[in-house]
C-alpha cells in the first residue's frame, strides 16, 4: 500500500506522481499509458480543417471516390 502524505496533496506534483504510481501499480504500466492517451488534449481545431477538408464535397463525391477505390 502506497503511503500518502495527507499535507502534501495540495501540491501539484506530488499529486501527480502519487497518482501515476497508483495508475501503475493497479493497471500495469501498459494499460496506464493507455489510460492516460484517453486524456490527452490533442492540437489544432478539428472544426476548422474538418471544414477544409469536406467542403464542396458531396454525397455523389464521396460515392465516386469509394467505387474508384474498390478494385484496390
Amino acid at each position: 500500500m502506497l503511503a500518502i502524505d495527507e499535507k502534501e496533496l495540495r501540491n501539484p506534483v506530488y499529486l501527480n506522481n502519487i497518482g501515476m504510481k497508483v495508475l501503475e501499480e493497479n493497471l500495469g504500466k501498459a494499460a496506464t499509458v493507455m489510460f492516460l492517451q484517453q486524456y490527452e488534449k490533442g492540437v489544432g481545431d478539428y472544426t476548422a480543417e474538418r471544414h477544409e477538408w469536406l467542403d464542396g464535397e458531396t454525397m455523389e463525391s464521396f460515392k465516386a471516390e469509394i467505387a474508384s477505390n474498390e478494385g484496390q
